[in-house]
């Protein structure tokens, strides 16, 4: 059966959609406004009072959600270029910083839908699925942070040890 629509969607009928729409329950409104929950009820469930809850509903999504997404955008060039600078500074292998920034390099590209647990790819849970450019650039970056930790080890060498080696090599061969 059909509900009959109230006759006039009065100013109390609006206070419990408002006070509904603030999160409040029915037996709340009805002894916030000494009514009983069954008049909270029909007056939720009348068609005027769903009409104005789905516009308010759209309002509030109107409002809220495009104010955010309007910062967010404003706010993207600003995280990329932060990101960016996270992403090309130096720093020595091994340290705290280059573990974050691997963190970071990992979480954007699995923002970017690179995740080790993406399914759509040939991976088979094993590994990320990256094309070829990306793929190139992290190997070239790993190619470089080898060439570090070689130049680190390098630094930390006793030379007149590998001095010794070098000069047996020769006498030897």
């Amino acid at each position: 059966m059909a509900k009959v629509p109230m006759k006039r969607f009065k100013p109390r009928h609006e206070m419990i959609v408002f006070l509904h729409m603030r999160g409040k329950k029915n037996n709340e409104i009805a002894e916030a406004l000494d009514i009983t929950p069954e008049s909270v009820w029909q007056v939720l469930t009348d068609p005027a009072a769903l009409i104005m809850i789905d516009a308010l509903r759209t309002e509030l999504r109107k409002t809220f959600v495009d104010g955010i997404e309007e910062q967010m955008m404003e706010l993207g060039p600003v995280a990329v270029e932060r990101l960016q600078e996270t992403l090309e500074t130096e720093m020595p292998v091994g340290s705290r910083a280059h573990k974050h920034q691997d963190e970071v390099s990992f979480k954007l590209l699995d923002r970017l839908g690179f995740s080790p647990s993406r399914r759509d790819g040939d991976t088979g849970g094993k590994g990320i699925n990256l094309d070829r450019d990306i793929q190139e650039r992290l190997a070239s970056a790993l190619e470089k942070s080898k060439e570090i930790e070689t130049y680190n080890a390098a630094e930390e060498a006793d030379w007149e040890e590998v001095k010794e080696v070098e000069e047996a090599k020769v006498a030897n061969g």
